[in-house]
Order: structure tokens, then C-alpha cells, then sequence
């Protein structure tokens, strides 16, 4: 999560930067950097929303084989 918050950071400076610059070739450069940061962005945010996914159906399966299903007590935790 922190490599992800460190890459906005990156993009939110490098559109700060293109504020300033004149030159297409200066800006062509930086809009290739930050689509290939927000690039880089997606692919973690993809991997870490995997990854919440397969802790969410493993505990799906272990609250079914340890007994508990919706409504009870246990399952307000």
C-alpha cells in the first residue's frame, strides 16, 4: 500500500510539473511517465485486491467448516 501511495505521489508531482512546461516534447515525456506510473498503480491495486479476496473466501470457508452461519452470534465478530 505504501508503494502505491508513494506512486500518486510521483504522478500528483509530475502534474504539477506539466503545469509549468511549454515544450511538447517535455510534455509528451511526462504524460508518458505518469501513464506508466498509473500503470504500475493499477497492477498493485490489482494484485492487492486479489489478495483481499482470496483472505475473504478463506474465511468464508473456515466459518463453514467451524459451524457458524449467518445470524448467529459468532458470526458478528
Amino acid at each position: 500500500m505504501s508503494l502505491i501511495r508513494d506512486m500518486l505521489g510521483t504522478i500528483l508531482e509530475a502534474h504539477e510539473e506539466t503545469k509549468s512546461l511549454h515544450k511538447s516534447d517535455s510534455l509528451k515525456a511526462i504524460r508518458h511517465r505518469i501513464n506508466s506510473d498509473i500503470l504500475n498503480v493499477f497492477k498493485k491495486a490489482k494484485i492487492i485486491w486479489s489478495c483481499i479476496e482470496d483472505l475473504d473466501r478463506e474465511t468464508v470457508a473456515q466459518r463453514r467448516l467451524s459451524g457458524y452461519t449467518d445470524g448467529t452470534p459468532r458470526d458478528s465478530c
